[in-house]
């Protein structure tokens, strides 16, 4: 079973590099860890338990050889729940950014994709939304808070995030 959680931690590398952030997920796999693994092998009738060193064997071979695994997504569910703290996946969103300033202990980032891409960035963060006012949303985690506010001075939607003695913030053009 072991051989087995291997295998999907590699599969989930993958799948992480191909969907998400996309172009965004150069960084993303290595930051970031499995929270947890749920393989059901009832969802086919015709998997028999007692055969998981040949599903550890297809497993370990399709990464190996860099192919898909013959037939095993079609006799297992598997869930697989990634975890990233907050540094972790702010470094990640940092870094699609362009760093345009740094006054009075802020690093001022900009990027595009507008409110909708601030949106999705401030959900992949970890923890629960807090809405704190109609234009200002906030998240915590580890200690850290994410916000989403709209500028004042630009009117565009930006992020905030601690990091060390600076507060970084991106906004989104």
């Amino acid at each position: 079973m072991n051989r087995l959680i291997k295998a999907f931690g590699t599969l989930l590398i993958f799948i992480l590099v191909l969907s998400g952030l996309q172009n965004e997920a150069s960084a993303s796999p290595a930051l970031c860890g499995i929270m947890s693994i749920e393989v059901d092998s009832e969802v086919n009738p015709e998997v028999n338990p007692e055969i998981d060193s040949e599903i550890d064997f297809m497993a370990e071979s399709a990464i190996i050889n860099n192919t898909e695994p013959h037939n095993l997504l079609d006799t297992l569910s598997v869930e697989i729940t990634p975890y990233c703290s907050g540094t972790q996946m702010w470094e990640v969103i940092r870094g699609l950014a362009t760093l345009t300033n740094t006054t009075n202990k802020i690093n001022n980032y900009v990027t595009s994709g507008g409110t909708a891409r601030a949106i999705e960035h401030f959900n992949r963060m970890p923890g629960t939304t807090v809405i704190q006012s109609p234009t200002t949303k906030t998240k915590t985690s580890d200690g850290k808070t994410v916000a989403m506010y709209t500028s004042t001075s630009t009117k565009q939607t930006t992020l905030s995030y601690p990091n060390g003695t600076f507060t970084d913030k991106i906004r989104y053009e």
